[in-house]
């Protein structure tokens, strides 16, 4: 089972995604402090970081820096999701290996994951049909 950390300021966003990927059999922990996100990501060892750009005090470039710059967290793929117009180019000049524009729905967000994690379209992180 593949392992995600969602990094988000929002709550709401936070549970969506968590219920979304929890659905699609992923295991999810979730951090909505920026300032934690390297210490959670160097403990879990996620298999991919999904990572709003936007947040107080820290914006995502900042985070994804320091996950760049560890050599734990450094080859993990980031999924960058932000609302500003100029995101996908912030987030591809960031060195993000993925970027989903705000607001997305929870298919989008699965279908990211599983195409940026090797899973076939229509499949789950298992490799298992997921019913539909």
């Amino acid at each position: 089972m593949a392992r995600i950390l969602v990094v988000d300021d929002e709550p709401d966003l936070v549970e969506a995604c968590t219920l979304a990927l929890e659905d699609a059999g992923y295991a999810v922990a979730t951090v909505t402090q920026p300032k934690e996100a390297l210490a959670r990501a160097r403990q879990d060892r996620p298999d991919l970081v999904v990572l709003d750009w936007v947040m107080p005090g820290c914006d995502g470039g900042v985070v994804l820096a320091q996950l760049r710059a560890d050599q734990n967290t450094a080859a993990t793929p980031v999924l960058v999701i932000s609302a500003l117009a100029d995101g996908a180019p912030r987030a591809r000049s960031a060195d993000a290996n993925g970027f989903l524009a705000k607001p997305f729905d929870a298919e989008q967000l699965v279908h990211e994951i599983g195409v940026m994690l090797g899973s076939r379209h229509g499949e789950g992180p298992s490799g298992t049909r997921r019913p539909r």
